[in-house]
């Protein structure tokens, strides 16, 4: 049982620790008492048997050879447009060494980096992969939904894990991923390059329909599915950017949002326009939108990620289980609100207009 005991203690360990050199900053002090040891430790035995028994240990590397220049990458570990965004930010690091990737990925996270300029390839179809045609392969992590895929598809291809057996506390993924594919290609990154390959990043949209076209545009992304991510007082933040003399006012977001444009509609008059896009566009379209704005405001979510891609100023709302380090630049830092409780509504309507005015005043 003592031996047992020690080995549950040290998976639980090894599951919450980062597998790069310089570990990031997270929450793994406060994640490790509130799971537990036993079920930590259970957790990673249960993931440690799949992979041994997967047959994949030997093919695993822990360095990108020079000569590898094709790479299948199989996204499947967390299907989230967040998540993607961050976790595939260094991809523009790989295609700096000439790596061209193939991406294979759920169909609505392929729709979203479609046409991407650092991918060669990206498809949702998992039938059309031809591991003959790559030097190597990447998945997110050695759980078994991820690395099931590569057993399938790709079986006897060279392969790296970015996340490892690291699994659960909260970092900056997109900072890690670029960490970890610096170390897999043995290189070095000044912090100017760092920071741009470990911004979320995509190729700007060449669509047209729904173009805003205005220079002075306030869009906010409203709703959500989490309702302790999901800000209620937008109808509130409407009303006093239109006090502020702001011209026009878009809104974005799913159709789990709609209840809530209805009533900002309303505000609408003959020197105030707000233009309801809400449940109409694609992710696409949404980035477009976006890009063409002067100010995107969001809750901590997949938008507010799609708005970081943009590379405008995003103000961004999130509650206090979530530090903002673990999601934005450096740069966007000065413009986030965290509220004092788990529900981010307690952030109030005029902590976010002070910091309207704020962005305002660092783009005069």
């Amino acid at each position: 049982m003592k031996c047992l005991k020690r080995f549950l203690i040290k998976e639980a360990i090894d599951s919450i620790s980062q597998s790069i050199a310089h570990p990031i900053h997270s929450n793994k002090s406060i994640y490790l008492p509130e799971k537990g040891i036993p079920k930590l430790g259970w957790r990673a035995f249960r993931r440690l048997l799949a992979y041994r028994l997967s047959g994949q240990k030997k093919y695993l590397v822990k360095h990108i050879k020079p000569q590898w220049k094709k790479c299948l990458w199989l996204y499947y570990d967390i299907p989230q447009i967040g998540d993607a965004l961050m976790d595939l930010a260094p991809r523009s690091l790989l295609n700096e060494h000439g790596i061209q990737i193939d991406l294979f990925c759920p169909i609505h996270i392929a729709s979203l980096f479609a046409d991407d300029q650092w991918l060669n390839r990206v498809e949702s179809d998992k039938s059309k992969i031809n591991a003959k045609q790559y030097d190597f392969v990447i998945v997110s992590s050695m759980k078994w939904r991820s690395i099931r895929h590569k057993i399938y598809y790709a079986w006897y291809l060279p392969w790296l894990s970015i996340f490892g057996k690291f699994s659960g506390p909260e970092i900056n993924r997109s900072l890690y991923s670029t960490k970890k594919i610096v170390e897999l290609l043995n290189t070095t990154l000044t912090r100017a390059q760092l920071s741009y390959h470990a911004h979320q990043k995509l190729s700007l949209t060449k669509i047209t329909e729904h173009s805003i076209n205005n220079v002075d545009v306030t869009t906010i992304a409203i709703g959500g599915a989490d309702s302790t991510r999901t800000y209620r007082h937008w109808y509130e933040v409407v009303l006093e950017l239109k006090k502020m003399d702001k011209k026009k006012v878009v809104l974005v977001g799913s159709e789990n949002g709609v209840s809530y444009a209805e009533k900002i509609l309303s505000l609408e008059d003959d020197t105030f326009e707000i233009k309801n896009l809400v449940g109409e566009t694609s992710l696409k379209e949404c980035q477009k939108i976006m890009q063409e704005s002067s100010l995107i405001i969001a809750a901590d979510g997949g938008l507010m990620h799609l708005a970081i891609s943009t590379n405008k100023p995003v103000l961004s709302l999130f509650n206090n289980a979530i530090n903002p380090i673990w999601r934005l630049p450096d740069e966007l830092l000065a413009l986030s609100i965290q509220a004092k409780s788990r529900d981010i509504n307690t952030i109030l309507p005029e902590d976010i207009i002070n910091m309207v005015k704020t962005a305002q005043q660092h783009s005069a």
